[in-house]
């Protein structure tokens, strides 16, 4: 949704003016619907009586084959909300029990069919500006996030971030730091992608002197040096399999052993993670332990992309061009563009054409030039398509069972859920949620 602009007319073109936003209210209750594991909508719950199944006569329609025309309601009656099923031909669930009438509280997970909701009814916190502690959203879903962040920044607790590429996942992890207790401790922040795997091992757990060839000297690991302190692990699912072991005694001993030596230090750090994968999927490839997984995902917070956030995107650019003035037209199409870059992209694309720019305006023009240098070129586009229409085949092959299709096309599971979900390929059947 693209919020209503106060534009400022001009003989020549129109500009807009990313001063006078309007920014929509919060709305408060709320279902929150997944799809592969990630929030990807929300429905807010503005009436007395809220139906759900797959006929478009119903307030909330999810096509969902499993699901009943019409298959269950909420009712709201005084403050509290009631989950009603009915008479579905499968049932509603709430938290994985079946259910006929039940009362629904903050964070309760409704399951119709193949569908996952979660039903939230919570007071978010105040922000100014839809700023939180240097990120910016108006968005119910990025609210939600900072609302986590704030009740859990002085829990001990571990904490994972999901989320594609530049969605913010180190911002939030800083969000969490500088609002706990350890505020004034070390900040250090690892890619487990970046470092060669010969060497993580020590760059995490340090050394001694002579522990290897080139080890001169006794070094403290990343642990070590954000000992009272929060320890951002990025990528944590690059996490080779043989370290993961060590990780998971950190976080439960609390206790590290450079490598070279048999004595262990005592560490107290605080561990945020962070992924663009699917760490449930990687356990049944076995690529994962699971009992890591379960250590690390005790408060996951899931970032949505910015194409799911389209509403955002008026007030990233003003932040981001620092008011540089833009025709409604410019503004239009940074909007409609899908950004798989997220927000990360937009930036760089915005410093670009700083940089680049001749005129004292934005026009749609300079945004067309500069999105258009931005793709890939004829030939890989071509081998993208190839790559998806081949996937899809197989998948379809297959009906739709992702292990025989990863070892149809030879290539782990993990890799065969991160395509599907890049592509956003879904059974025909299932179609797409209204």
């Amino acid at each position: 949704m693209i919020p209503n602009l106060k534009l400022m007319p001009s003989k020549q073109q129109t500009l807009f003016d990313p001063s006078v936003i309007e920014r929509p209210k919060l709305k408060n209750p709320q279902l929150v619907l997944f799809s592969q594991g990630y929030p990807s909508r929300t429905y807010p719950l503005w009436k007395e009586t809220t139906s759900m199944g797959s006929a478009p006569q119903n307030d909330i329609q999810i096509r969902d084959p499993y699901i009943s025309a019409r298959h269950c309601i909420i009712e709201k009656k005084e403050d509290c909300f009631f989950l009603v099923d009915c008479q579905s031909r499968n049932g509603t669930f709430l938290n994985h029990i079946l259910i006929k009438e039940t009362s629904l509280t903050h964070h309760s997970y409704i399951q119709i069919g193949k569908t996952l909701l979660q039903f939230e009814y919570r007071t978010l916190p105040k922000t100014i500006d839809n700023q939180f502690e240097g990120m910016i959203s108006q968005n119910p879903l990025m609210q939600n996030v900072f609302h986590t962040i704030d009740k859990v920044a002085n829990q001990k607790t571990t904490v994972i971030i999901y989320g594609e590429t530049g969605t913010g996942k180190e911002l939030v992890a800083r969000a969490i730091h500088k609002r706990s207790d350890r505020s004034r401790k070390p900040f250090v922040v690892v890619n487990c992608g970046a470092i060669p795997k010969d060497l993580l091992e020590s760059e995490l757990f340090g050394h001694v002197k002579g522990a290897f060839t080139g080890a001169n000297e006794n070094r403290p690991g990343h642990f070590m040096a954000a000992n009272s302190g929060t320890l951002f692990l990025d990528e944590i699912g690059e996490l080779p399999l043989e370290l993961q072991p060590k990780l998971l005694r950190v976080l439960e001993q609390r206790e590290i052993k450079p490598v070279g030596t048999e004595k262990i230090q005592k560490c107290d750090v605080r561990i945020i993670a962070a992924t663009h994968r699917d760490l449930s999927h990687m356990v049944q490839e076995e690529t994962f332990r699971e009992d890591l997984f379960y250590r690390l995902h005790l408060v996951p917070i899931y970032l949505p992309p910015l194409r799911d956030r389209k509403e955002d995107i008026p007030l990233l650019v003003k932040h981001f061009s620092k008011d540089l003035p833009m025709t409604s037209k410019a503004l239009k199409l940074l909007v409609q563009h899908t950004w798989p870059g997220n927000i990360r992209e937009l930036k760089n694309t915005l410093e670009r054409i700083q940089i680049t720019q001749e005129s004292p305006v934005i026009t749609e023009k300079d945004i067309q030039t500069i999105l258009k240098s931005a793709k890939p070129k004829p030939f890989s586009q071509t081998l993208v398509q190839m790559e998806k229409n081949l996937i899809y085949d197989f998948l379809e092959k297959n009906e739709w069972n992702k292990s025989a299709t990863a070892r149809a096309l030879a290539i782990p599971k993990s890799t065969l859920m991160d395509k599907i979900k890049r592509y956003r390929l879904s059974p025909p059947s299932q179609g797409l949620f209204k």
